[in-house]
């Protein structure tokens, strides 16, 4: 079972900006110092790949999951140090010297490949042992034998993956696969330095100041080395972002070249942290999914009433809406699905008609075209996410929540939704998101628990019968975004009412939460209760005094009336009809001044800058509901 620990572990992905010769001194362009690691790595990675082609197969696979090596002993938990134990290591090529940790480096590689191919050959064994009639429409037995078939923390995605793998290969072959390597070909490794299984030796890390770190690592002169003579020491000096304090533990980084930047995936770690609580939550915020917004939340309180349990909550809602980044993720979409449509078509050209330069370099730069276009994407689905994991984890703490309710949706696919909806509803970072906010929340003891999510939007929160969905408060035809209960009268925002019952549903099942292996909490769905919802009546305001009526102020000319202007047209309003001479001023201005309109992107209202195009409830205490100052309001039962 997972034990929570105090540690709190990250990586952190720093730039090197500067490298110098250790013994000379010497300054190196940041081009160079990419190029000579790009030397090492393709050495690297052609060992790795070498020995994968040579041991992909049922019987080493076998071999792997035994987990016990020709000696009788078990195998190590370093992958490279089972390689060996198994004999499986890594030869340089002919005329070309690599020493002991670079052949480490491609043995841990190409350990890691084949222990992670043993999760999918599990999964894919399980689905092809419980291989149904219909593999669409699976019957609850069938989806029972499946599921005790499977390696237990199996999550649904990677099951429905494998059941497209294998009917797909059975469509073509027409009988089902007998391993993972029929089906799959060797897998790649990536091309990154583990520099973590070199001793001091042949790296060291040191931190230098609380901002910067220092690297010294051995790297190729030439392409080739063929002696030791061809390696020199190298000084890394790079950055690390403000997510690494200045008491974090730092531990030997990996080594990846992206562009002509040198990058290092730096792992470091903070103890010291408290420890997030299982159970014992009396307030929480509950956070429900969303397709206009991102995330909607609510505070609630787990209060007794007559010896049953009642959830309260004062019903003003917390959202986070990234219309305008999302419009320029749906932007970059479009564009890539052209250029995969023009690739695709230059590649059936080629094909039909043999080599041709000026098609084979359109080609070429169309697929650098559509990576760049993709990497676009990738960051801003992680800029989303984490700005959206640190708006929660700042809502919890300034409201004195303990623990995060958020439903359980990491699965969704969207189907039978339109092409459009189904492309929002399944590009939404519920993953990324859900990590983010487990590691934020970590630095302050909150703890982040997934919720099952059925009936969370069909159901009532405060007498739990079924919800009508309806287009507004007023108009009650069918619709999407308002919830309205024709029992108890409930009329609110869909995703707000959900929110409500996430929170209530976690606060009430808080004691059947459970760890996973990944370290993370949830809820199974078969262990789940529900507790209504009542709202906390509002402090009456203060009767003494009149009522404070906003009134908006009309809109004023932007160019004051004449100083000049007699007789009855000073004692009328100004702002209403046009001074006598006041045309001659507002031409002389008009001629001067050119007004500036700024370009606006389609669903960026804002205008440019990530910042400007997020919608954000603020991070601020809301009365009584406050950090520090507990209240107690009355319940109005509906």
């Amino acid at each position: 079972m997972y034990k929570p620990r105090d540690v709190l572990v990250g990586t952190a992905t720093c730039r090197g900006y500067r490298g110098a010769e250790a013994a000379s001194g010497k300054i190196l362009p940041v081009a160079e110092l990419a190029q000579r690691s790009r030397w090492l790595m393709d050495l690297v990675a052609g060992m790795a790949v070498q020995i994968l082609d040579e041991h992909w197969n049922e019987a080493d696979l076998d071999t792997i999951a035994a987990g016990i090596g020709p000696d009788g002993r078990e195998l190590p938990s370093n992958a490279y140090m089972a390689m060996r134990r198994l004999g499986w290591t890594a030869n340089p090529a002919p005329g070309t010297y690599l020493s002991d940790r670079h052949l480490r480096m491609a043995e841990e590689l190409v350990g890691r490949a084949l222990r992670l191919a043993l999760h999918r050959r599990a999964i894919l064994d399980a689905t092809v042992a419980t291989w149904p009639a219909d593999h669409t429409k699976r019957t609850s037995e069938e989806w029972d034998g499946l599921w005790d078939a499977a390696p237990e923390g199996t999550s649904k995605v990677e099951v429905r993956n494998r059941t497209r793998q294998v009917a797909a290969f059975l469509a073509e072959h027409r009988e089902l696969p007998a391993g993972l390597t029929e089906i799959e070909p060797a897998p790649g490794v990536g091309r990154t330095l583990p520099l973590a299984v070199c001793d001091r030796q042949q790296v060291r890390l040191e931190r230098t100041s609380a901002d910067t770190a220092e690297l010294c690592l051995r790297l190729p002169l030439v392409q080739q080395p063929a002696s030791r003579q061809d390696f020199s020491e190298v000084r890394v000096t790079f950055s690390l972002p403000p997510t690494v304090l200045a008491e974090a533990a730092l531990s030997t980084p990996s080594l990846r070249v992206s562009g002509e930047r040198v990058c290092l995936d730096l792992p470091w770690s903070l103890g010291g942290l408290p420890v997030a609580a299982r159970t014992g939550h009396a307030r929480a915020i509950g956070f429900d999914w969303g397709v206009s917004r991102l995330l909607t939340g609510v505070v609630v309180k787990l209060m007794a009433d007559k010896g049953r349990q009642r959830a309260l909550t004062d019903g003003r809602p917390l959202f986070f809406d990234p219309a305008g980044v999302v419009a320029k993720y749906h932007h970059l979409r479009v564009e890539r699905e052209q250029i995969a449509a023009k690739v695709k078509r230059y590649e059936a050209i080629l094909d039909g008609r043999g080599g041709r330069g000026d098609l084979e370099a359109k080609l070429l730069a169309l697929r650098a075209e559509h990576e760049a276009v993709s990497n676009r994407m990738s960051t801003l689905n992680h800029e989303i996410a984490w700005a959206a994991a640190r708006w929660a984890v700042d809502q919890a703490v300034d409201l004195g929540a303990s623990v995060i309710y958020i439903e359980g949706l990491g699965s969704l696919e969207a189907r039978k939704l339109g092409r459009v909806m189904n492309a929002r509803v399944s590009a939404q970072v519920r993953s990324q998101v859900f990590f983010a906010m487990r590691h934020l929340a970590q630095e302050h003891g909150i703890a982040v628990v997934e919720v099952p999510a059925r009936g969370t939007s069909s159901g009532c929160p405060r007498c739990r019968s079924d919800l009508s969905h309806v287009k507004s408060s007023d108009n009650h035809a069918s619709g999407y975004h308002w919830a309205h209960c024709p029992h108890c009268g409930l009329s609110c925002d869909r995703d707000l009412s959900a929110a409500w019952r996430i929170g209530a549903r976690g606060l009430a099942s808080q004691a059947r939460a459970h760890w996973r292996k990944d370290g993370s909490l949830a809820i199974s769905k078969s262990s789940f209760s529900d507790a209504p919802v009542s709202l906390a009546k509002r402090r009456a305001r203060d009767k003494r005094h009149a009522t404070m009526i906003s009134t908006p102020v009309p809109r004023r000319r932007r160019i004051p009336s004449s100083a000049g202007s007699q007789g009855l047209a000073e004692q009328r309003p100004e702002g209403q009809v046009p001074e006598a001479g006041s045309q001659a001023l507002c031409e002389s201005s008009a001629s001067s001044t050119k007004r500036i309109i700024r370009h606006r992107p389609r669903g960026e209202p804002l205008g440019r800058g990530f910042h400007r195009n997020l919608y954000a409830s603020p991070v601020r205490p809301y009365g009584d509901w406050g950090h520090g100052r507990e209240g107690t309001p009355s319940l109005r039962i509906a």
